[in-house]
């Protein structure tokens, strides 16, 4: 008879060991194995194995995760979009298979009878049915220990649910991150705020559970809150924003958009910040009584607040974040293109029938194929201590997306098009130094990124 003594918790991430223990009695029997059989409910596709008794122990241990293979949405297709130009007011679902999806685990147990191996040969020992688990695309670092809790509050880092105002967004920016260098507003701002420079062009979403979400049942998010405090702090607009959902609605893993752009493609009554001479605005996510359940979101105006470069262009970078959802950043320094053309050629010879044997115009050397690949090259402004980390996320990202327009990469010429573009690229730096010195000086970061569409002529 199989018991099962451990699985994975109902909402995982997919970076780390999703071990299913358990035990039999009839371990005695002759060529006893343990069955799993996995099906990928997306895929619909089923995996069996068939396991020896570990030695130590006599029990089975199987780990999920090398079955587990997600990425985030990146395309446009039917309802789904791109995450990053998502309005606040309508949120985006993340599609199932992608940024996760759900896996059913049947243990059973089989062993020879008569020469020919059997499975679970007594009636009454039939397979047990683990819980089925959701399977995110996110990471945690073994400093977190083996299986910690996302629906608790034991440690906020691993916490996915929204449940207090200490509770994070799937998100790598922290309280910590950045500092925003300014003083006089202690009486709209605390120190447990995040703090984020943005742009009047910015687009980006954050990501996090949706309501009625079975893998999460202490997330409480119903709805959104925005205060933009503009003209030099003196004045402030507050909307509340209802994230609509039925009784029967489910949403895993949602998207919200937060920055600029996404407020004013939201259009009224959600306050655009580019409309005022604004200053910042604060973004807290409730539950239905009002009462918040994250942190709040800081997001104050670069260009008013010491972070303008007029000389260069901004370059606004996106990854897939190590708790699942999208990060930014902006690199507004120094950046350029560097086109490297790979080119396949061959030599004829000079020939044609007349009697002047060729003519003097005439190409020896053909192009048979030019494939030219484009590389990009960021410069950061002076970075905080703490943002090493967070862009250290990004240099461990499998998914790296640009975020530009055709004036600075002309993709097309179709004004009708979207005009804003999430160009996937691949970083190319192999290395990465947390700088960690507290001895003023000021630092930059440049990265190169490859720009994964090649074309030739």
């Amino acid at each position: 008879m199989i018991t099962l003594e451990q699985q994975p918790y109902l909402h995982s991430a997919r970076g780390q060991k999703l071990i299913y223990r358990a035990s039999s009695t009839e371990l005695a029997e002759p060529g006893f194995k343990y069955i799993v059989r996995v099906l990928d409910v997306f895929k619909n596709r089923n995996y069996d194995f068939l396991y020896d008794p570990t030695p130590f122990d006599e029990k089975l241990y199987f780990d999920l995760n090398p079955l587990v293979n997600l990425r985030n949405w990146e395309n446009e297709s039917g309802k789904y979009i791109v995450p990053h130009y998502t309005p606040f007011d309508q949120f985006t679902e993340e599609p199932e298979g992608y940024g996760y999806s759900r896996y059913d685990v049947q243990i059973g147990e089989g062993w020879l009878i008569n020469g020919i191996f059997t499975e679970n040969p007594y009636e009454q020992y039939q397979p047990v049915d683990a819980d089925q688990i959701y399977v995110y695309n996110s990471y945690l670092q073994p400093f977190y220990g083996f299986r910690p809790d996302p629906d608790g509050l034991n440690n906020l880092a691993t916490t996915y649910s929204l449940q207090d105002n200490q509770t994070y967004c799937w998100s790598d920016r922290y309280e910590n991150v950045h500092k925003w260098d300014i003083f006089d507003i202690s009486q709209y701002v605390s120190p447990d705020n995040i703090f984020i420079p943005a742009y009047d062009s910015d687009w980006g979403a954050i990501g996090l559970a949706g309501y009625n979400v079975g893998p999460l049942q202490n997330n409480l998010i119903r709805k959104g809150q925005i205060t933009l405090h503009y003209n030099n702090i003196t004045a402030f607009i507050q909307y509340t924003q209802d994230f609509i959902y039925s009784n029967d609605d489910f949403y895993p893993f949602i998207h919200v958009g937060i920055y600029p752009q996404n407020l004013k493609l939201a259009g009224s009554p959600i306050p655009d910040p580019t409309s005022y001479d604004w200053d910042f605005y604060k973004i807290t996510f409730l539950d239905a009584p009002n009462d918040p359940i994250s942190r709040s979101y800081v997001i104050y105006n670069a260009a008013k607040y010491g972070q303008h470069d007029c000389k260069n262009d901004i370059i606004r970078i996106a990854w897939v974040s190590m708790r699942g959802g999208w990060d930014y950043f902006n690199f507004i320094k120094r950046s350029e293109i560097t086109n490297q053309v790979d080119r396949k050629q061959f030599t004829r010879r000079l020939n044609n029938s007349s009697s002047g044997i060729f003519y003097p115009n005439q190409r020896q050397t053909i192009d048979l194929l030019n494939l030219n690949e484009r590389i990009l090259t960021v410069t950061s402004d002076w970075i905080q201590e703490n943002e090493f980390i967070y862009l250290k996320n990004l240099f461990n990202s499998n998914q790296v997306h640009w975020l530009t327009k055709p004036t600075v990469y002309p993709l097309y010429s179709n004004k009708n098009q979207n005009p804003e573009q999430a160009l996937p690229v691949s970083l190319i730096d192999t290395s990465f130094i947390e700088q960690r010195g507290r001895n003023g000086k000021l630092v930059n970061v440049t990265l190169k990124f490859k720009i994964t569409q090649n074309y030739w002529t």
